[in-house]
C-alpha cells in the first residue's frame, strides 16, 4: 500500500459514518489492524523513502517503554503503532496519564495488562504532574502538582484482537509483559482544546525543563520495520 492509497482510505473511512468521534475512529481504524494490512503498510513505507521520511520524523521511543512508530499524520488525525520489543528496557510500571485527544486502539499482536483509574481523594497517592509539549517536538515538559489520589476502577488482560476506544479525560495505564514482542494500531483524533494532560507517577520524575524524546536513526527504524513485518508473518508464533 502506497501512502497516498492510506490517506485516502482513512479519509473515506472517516467520512462514511456520522457517529461521535469515538464510534468514528473505531470504525477507521479497524479495516487497518489485521495482521497482514499491518505488513503492507511497512513493506510500503520500505519502499518509499518519501514515506519513511515523515516515518523517521515523527516516530521515536517513548519514556512508558515503547516505540512509537508514526505511519499518517495530518492536521487532525495520526495513525501509528506502539511497539514492545522482547529487547527493550521495560519500565517498571508505566505512568498514568490521559491525552489531549480521543483514540482508538487495536492489538495486533501480543498483549497487555491495560487499567483506568479515576480520581479518588480518598485513593492511592500518586506523584501528579501536569504535561505539556507541541505536537511534533522533541521534547515535552512536566510541571510538579505534588500528591493526589486514584482509584483502579478496570482492570484486564487484553490480547491480540482486543480493540477499545478511549476519550481524552480518561486516566489510563498499559504494562506489557516483559520479554514478550506486542504490536497495537492507534488511530488518534482531533485536539481537544479544552482538554489538559496529567501525568501519575508512582515515584519522582524529572521535571522543571524539556526532556528530550529519544527518536531513531535511519538504520535503527529501517531494523525496526523489517523486524515488525517478520514478527507479523507468523502472529499466532507470538
Amino acid at each position: 500500500m502506497t501512502r497516498y492509497r492510506l490517506a485516502a482510505r482513512l479519509a473515506d473511512q472517516l467520512r462514511s459514518t456520522s457517529a461521535q468521534t469515538g464510534d468514528r475512529l473505531h470504525s477507521a481504524l479497524v479495516p487497518f489492524a489485521a495482521p497482514g494490512t499491518v505488513r503492507d503498510l511497512l513493506r510500503g513505507a520500505l519502499r518509499d523513502e518519501h514515506w519513511l521520511d515523515a516515518v523517521h520524523a515523527g516516530s521515536y521511543r517513548h519514556p512508558n517503554g515503547f516505540d512509537k512508530i508514526v505511519l499518517f499524520a495530518d492536521r487532525e488525525y495520526q495513525l501509528r503503532l506502539h511497539v514492545w520489543r522482547e529487547n527493550a528496557r521495560e519500565t517498571a510500571v508505566e505512568n498514568i496519564h490521559n491525552h489531549r485527544w480521543d483514540f482508538s486502539s487495536v492489538i495486533v499482536l501480543g498483549g497487555y495488562r491495560f487499567q483506568e483509574f479515576i480520581p479518588d481523594p480518598a485513593g492511592r497517592r500518586f506523584h501528579a504532574y501536569g504535561y505539556t509539549s507541541e505536537r511534533g517536538a522533541a521534547a515535552y515538559s512536566l510541571k510538579p502538582l505534588g500528591q493526589r489520589g486514584l482509584t483502579r476502577s478496570f482492570d484486564a488482560r487484553l490480547c491480540a484482537g482486543t480493540s477499545y476506544t478511549l476519550t481524552s479525560d480518561v486516566f489510563h495505564r498499559v504494562s506489557n509483559t516483559p520479554g514478550q514482542f506486542t504490536v497495537s494500531l492507534v488511530l488518534q483524533g482531533p485536539h481537544r482544546p479544552d482538554s489538559s494532560v496529567l501525568v501519575f507517577a508512582e515515584e519522582n520524575l524529572p521535571s522543571g525543563r524539556p526532556l528530550p524524546r529519544p527518536g531513531f536513526s535511519r538504520d535503527s527504524l529501517r531494523r525496526l520495520l523489517s523486524d515488525l513485518i517478520d514478527e507479523l508473518a507468523d502472529p499466532l508464533s507470538a
